[in-house]
């Protein structure tokens, strides 16, 4: 079980992110981290491959997206997040056939966790 924090007591989990104009959904398996995302915490089931954070890299290198950031962003940074957060770099990620990426997350309290950020529809089911 994974679960997605948020302030909408019902998210359609197959609609784009209305914030970034694309789809963008952070799942964990921490219930209690979720909460801290939002008051509505979803439990969620996710069908899908979640690549690791070298694949976000080496993505971004190969398109030149690296050069948007004021220094390079390794996968173990822990600035990993804005990389993965830029709009150029989600769609870069899709075009490729990454649906998922997994990495090592901080929320808003400092409170290190796992992340699965879904980039791509059709892979959460809502239980």
């Amino acid at each position: 079980m994974l679960y997605h924090g948020s302030d909408d007591a019902e998210i359609d989990f197959d609609a784009d992110n209305p914030l970034r104009e694309q789809y963008d959904v952070c799942l964990t398996p921490d219930r209690e981290i979720a909460a801290t995302y939002g008051e509505h915490v979803h439990g969620v089931e996710f069908e899908g491959v979640a690549d690791g954070p070298e694949i976000v890299v080496e993505i971004a290198d190969e398109y030149g997206l690296q050069e948007r950031f004021s220094q390079r962003i390794e996968a173990d940074s822990p600035y990993f997040y804005l990389l993965l957060d830029d709009e150029k770099v989600q769609q870069a990620l899709v075009k490729e056939g990454v649906t998922a990426v997994r990495f090592r997350d901080e929320n808003i309290y400092n409170r290190p966790h796992e992340t699965i950020r879904v980039l791509e529809p059709g892979h959460i089911t809502e239980v």
